[in-house]
């Protein structure tokens, strides 16, 4: 489908990517440039991309530089040019940069430093340090009389400097090459490699390091290294990182090789340069692929292949590196190559215009940084430095640019256009520092445009940092309320640290503003229409995209988020005769043992998987699992089952349900109530579970069939689950009333109905504040086999299909006291700071309203956590801290206590502020700044370690237990913590 923009221009739409063709700017060759936009449409089915489950994930932009240079606080200034030769570059005062540590090394023809564009210089020549945000380092002050043409830093710690200096700090041995200490800048004296030239100023003008050797070129034909006597030499040469003994790789360089590069793997060292030839051999000539050993030139190679219209007088080349196998070129008549390996094929090719030769090469992260004396333009595709045509792209570029790695595409992106020199000479250096900033020298006094001399200067170099990839904060507290005027929305703001946010706000899957405050009016979704699902977004200025809360719904019942299990899922079951006895239907139980298939799986009719070959026993065991992003933001989970004959269900080892099963325990000899009849079988029951009995992370649903009588006919399973999102409905039921009636080893329980203005869910009903089951909206009463010698605690908690929640009172059973003191899940008092608590922290009275408040699992970094106790990765305190109180009426009615504690990585227990137990903890005291054992494994990060203490650690009535846990290491990305306490008799 065509479309014209004013005349002659005529462009197209795709159904994979949106263009917006614009008109040209000034200058421009090109009647058009091609503008990348962001299509928001991401499914061809609904046309936009639905809002998943738990809402969208963070969007983070892919980190890349800043197209502007860096405020540099410092720079370098003056020329020296005193007894050298013409040598180009000229006007570049700085000709390289080179990264290491915590410093950044610039050397070069200046003769001093300063700060900032007005200030005056301070002398330092020729090399000079600065810190990784561009401060002059002043006390590293060598003192150099000539020119710093290039550095490279050994494997040892020394800084190697090359150029046409005759002397460091006036010591002999230090001509054209040294070695400097690169804090102090002091000469390493134990290193020696003179460099000399017997027909004029000798010239280190390229080095590199590997595998113990330097390798220096340039305009050299002697060398005095180490303990040996003079060794003549052709412009190249190695000597020992140790201490400066000469080595065998010596290549005749019948000219200046301006760059040395040895390949990662160390096979080979590449040239780059003025020579025509390499030990006479004209095919490796301007850039040359060499031996590390001797020097020999590699046999094999295909020719270098010049720009169209390069004379072979004139094909020098002035860069080189390496982009995985293949290997990159740059130089003069503006171009840039990309060869395979062995230099066979021109994979690639860059020609600018107008502008210059491409003066360095460096690759990092993906991308190739080549820079230049280049001012306008650079051509995709093609060779022809006399001719522009047949181009595949053309854009902007200003000394330097970067291109993809892999598929050599210039990445229009990336467009420092504020760069400018004395007299354009361009960038001669490039070098990446442990931050991932990019470090480039050459001509340059001017990084922007912005008029403001301080913020625009630039002294020779400049760095570009990566631009902002860090999301947004999750806006909070999301809720939707319908109003006479349509539906009003509001959030918690979110933060992000580049400043201010907008929020996009979707209605139905599609963005429909974006706003920047935290409330906004919906007066466009009719009163009598809906449901309608809201969510929100926070973006910041450089399109970063932070999570969104799980969408709320207003109008109707909740609206299915995901279907996680789908009939026909492939299910594991058992169905061999064993037993299982309930340990079973845990997540946590191990299935090995279990065969898997897709269902409906069974026997007796059509089934996807047929699984009587062990026989047809009374009873078979089904089980399957699914994720959930964040349990909090559900409302509930429904399970649509079809059977034969009876079956019982279970989510996470809680059973929610039971079909044509007799109550009480069941076995494997148990026996459907009933033979169902064929509509029975195909009809789908429907349980709904309350979200409270999900877990973030991994979720497990346990179903045991079984059949009416011994060797059943037909027994079959096939099961649906949805979960379903919250809504705007924040109604509870009404609540019901509990009675509870002890038995002969059963505690009956009754209440009355529930009632709900949407829809009831059903009933969750506790013991000890534990689930204990789930039963439909039409259920009133539960039998709970259970030793009825110990005194329980029951509570019924109505559910409806909103997530409200309405529990009865408790209600406790006679008998012996009730030996759960503390259950997992219970609300802690917690600090995690920087500093320890105060002192006392761990006894009686003492006063935590400086503390926040939480239930358990706490911690950070992994699911399940109730509560997070921090969002910050990388560095955290190394001790957290935990404070209750647990009433035990009469301690002495237990024989002792089990602690069973939830630790990553280690912990110490006290009780009323003596210690009672440790548990990954070294031996001796224990302070903020102890590191607990072997952090534990993925698996065992939530698996409880218990302690048996004394009774005579509590006292009757009110007990303090304090917990402080200790990470393995401060940089630990996981942590966690809860407890029970049980008595024990």
């Amino acid at each position: 489908a065509g479309f014209s923009l004013g005349s002659g221009v005529k462009g197209g739409s795709s159904s994979a990517t949106n263009y917006l063709w614009t008109a040209g700017t000034e200058g421009s060759p090109l009647p058009f440039t091609r503008v990348w936009l962001r299509p928001r449409i991401a499914n061809s089915a609904t046309g936009f991309t639905p809002i998943p489950a738990g809402g969208f994930p963070a969007e983070a932009k892919v980190p890349s530089l800043k197209n502007r240079s860096e405020l540099a606080p410092w720079g370098v200034s003056g020329y020296n040019h005193t007894d050298e030769a013409s040598v180009t570059p000229w006007q570049a005062n700085v000709m390289v940069v080179k990264a290491h540590g915590d410093r950044v090394y610039v050397g070069g023809r200046f003769t001093g430093v300063q700060q900032g564009p007005t200030a005056t210089p301070i002398a330092q020549g020729a090399l000079a340090a600065f810190d990784l945000d561009g401060n002059w380092i002043s006390t590293f002050r060598p003192n150099i009389d000539g020119r710093v043409w290039d550095m490279t830093m050994t494997d040892d710690g020394k800084l190697i400097i090359g150029g046409d200096f005759t002397s460091v700090d006036g010591l002999a041995d230090t001509s054209a090459l040294a070695a400097l200490d690169p804090i102090t800048g002091q000469v390493n004296t134990s290193w020696k490699a003179n460099v000399t030239r017997s027909d004029g100023r000798a010239l280190v003008r390229g080095l590199d390091s590997q595998g113990g050797w330097i390798y220096a070129t340039g305009r050299f034909n002697a060398v005095k290294g180490g303990t040996y006597n003079v060794t003549t030499t052709t412009n190249a040469i190695n000597v020992s990182a140790a201490n400066g003994n000469p080595g065998a790789w010596r290549p005749k360089v019948y000219a200046s090789a301006v760059r040395v590069r040895v390949a990662a793997a160390g096979d080979r060292v590449y040239m780059a340069g003025f020579f025509n030839s390499v030990n006479g051999d004209a095919n490796h000539g301007f850039y040359a692929i060499t031996n590390p050993t001797n020097g020999s030139v590699i046999a094999g190679m295909g020719p270098f292949i010049p720009s169209t219209g390069t004379s072979s007088d004139n094909a020098y080349q002035l860069a080189v590196a390496e982009a995985g196998d293949d290997i990159l070129v740059g130089g003069a008549q503006h171009n840039l190559h990309k060869y395979d390996h062995n230099r066979t094929t021109l994979i690639d090719s860059h020609i600018t215009r107008k502008g210059g030769d491409f003066q360095a090469i460096e690759t990092y992260d993906g991308y190739a940084y080549a820079s230049c004396h280049c001012m306008n333009w650079t051509y995709s595709g093609i060779n022809n430095n006399n001719s522009q045509q047949n181009f595949r792209a053309v854009n902007p570029i200003r000394m330097i640019g970067r291109w993809n790695a892999k598929t050599f595409e210039y990445d229009s992106t990336w467009y420092p256009n504020g760069t400018k020199g004395i007299d354009d000479d361009g960038i001669w250096t490039i070098s990446q520092d442990k931050r991932k900033c990019l470090w480039v020298g050459g001509d340059l006094v001017r990084g922007a445009y912005s008029g403001n001399a301080a913020t625009d200067y630039l002294g020779g170099f400049a760095r570009f940092c990566a631009t902002d990839s860090t999301v947004p904060t999750k806006p909070t507290n999301l809720s939707a309320t319908r109003v006479s005027t349509g539906i009003d929305l509001s959030w918690g703001a979110a933060t992000d640290a580049g400043g201010t946010v907008s929020y996009d706000v979707y209605r139905n899957d599609r963005v429909i503003v974006t706003v920047n405050g935290t409330r906004y009016s919906d007066t466009t979704a009719p009163a009598d229409s809906g449901p309608y699902r809201y969510t929100v977004r926070a973006a910041d200025p450089r399109g970063n995209r932070s999570a969104s809360p799980a969408p709320v719904v207003v109008g109707g019942s909740a609206l299915p988020l995901a279907t996680p299990v789908a009939f026909g899922a492939t299910w594991k079951y058992r169905a061999d005769g064993t037993d299982l006895g309930t340990g079973w239907r845990a997540s946590s139980f191990d299935e090995t043992a279990f065969t898997s298939g897709p269902a409906p799986l069974g026997w007796g009719g059509t089934q996807a998987t047929t699984i009587d070959g062990a026989g047809r026993p009374l009873t078979s065991y089904f089980r399957t699992a699914f994720e959930v992003a964040d349990a909090s933001q559900l409302s509930f989970l429904q399970l649509d089952a079809r059977f034969a004959q009876g079956a019982a269900l279970y989510v996470n080892g809680i059973e929610v349900g039971r079909t044509n099963l007799p109550a009480g325990p069941l076995t494997s000899a148990t026996s459907a109530s009933t033979a169902i009849n064929a509509a029975e079988e195909l009809r789908t029951k429907v349980y709904q579970v309350p979200a409270s009995l999900l877990v973030t992370g991994r979720n497990t649903i346990a179903v045991e069939v079984h059949g009416e009588q011994v060797n059943p006919g037909k027994v079959f399973l096939d099961l649906r689950a949805t979960i379903f999102g919250p809504t705007s409905d924040q109604i509870p039921p009404t609540t019901p009333n509990l009675s509870v009636a002890a038995g002969n080893s059963v505690i009956d329980l009754s209440w009355s109905s529930s009632n709900d203005e949407t829809a009831l869910g059903g009933y969750l009903l506790t013991r000890d504040a534990s689930p204990l089951a789930v039963v439909g909206p039409q259920a009133t009463s539960y039998s709970d086999a259970v030793d009825t010698t110990f005194s329980h605690t029951y509570k019924v908690i109505a559910f409806d299909t909103a997530g409200n929640l309405a529990a009865s009172p408790a209600q406790q059973t006679g008998g012996m006291v009730n030996p759960s003191l503390l259950s997992f899940g219970s609300t802690w008092a917690w600090w995690y700071q920087a500093a320890a608590p105060a002192a006392g922290w761990k006894g009686d009275n003492y006063d935590t309203s400086g503390w926040q408040n939480g239930p358990g699992e706490l911690g950070f970094g992994d699911t399940p956590k109730a509560t997070l106790t921090t969002t910050t990765t990388g560095t955290n305190p190394l001790t957290s801290y935990y404070r209750r109180t647990v009433n035990v009426a009469d301690p002495t009615a237990f024989t002792s206590i089990a602690l069973d504690l939830i630790r990553n990585a280690g912990a110490v227990v006290y009780v009323n502020g003596v210690e009672v137990g440790r548990s990954n903890m070294p031996t001796g005291t224990i302070t903020a700044d102890t590191y607990a054992g072997v952090a534990p494994t993925a698996a065992l990060r939530h698996v409880p370690v218990r302690l048996t203490i004394p009774t005579s650690a509590f006292r009757a009535g009110t007990n303090t237990i304090a917990v402080e846990v200790h990470l393995n290491y401060r940089t630990q990305p996981t942590s966690g913590f809860d407890l029970k306490i049980t008595g024990l008799f």
